[in-house]
């Protein structure tokens, strides 16, 4: 917003703060909205990704295929330390 104000913006948010099922969430309702913007950022994350299972990394694998198959773009912050 700051490099291009007056520009439509959305938030998403939820109300715990679980990492993963966050996640789930949110690509679920990105997923199944219309009409919604078709870059998104998501500036939080967590560094423990080998912590969760196989199935679940696929599942979110294809979710985000299915997204850029609609176009969308997801961008993720690299955190405070980088990448990991």
């Amino acid at each position: 917003m700051g490099v291009a104000p007056q520009v439509k913006s959305w938030f998403w948010s939820t109300p715990a703060y679980s990492f993963y099922q966050d996640l789930v969430q949110w690509i679920t309702e990105v997923a199944d909205t219309t009409n919604g913007p078709y870059v998104h950022s998501v500036s939080y994350g967590s560094q423990y990704e080998n912590q969760q299972s196989h199935g679940y990394m696929d599942r979110l694998d294809g979710d985000f295929a299915k997204l850029g198959a609609k176009g969308i773009s997801v961008i993720f912050a690299s955190g405070d330390s980088g990448c990991g």
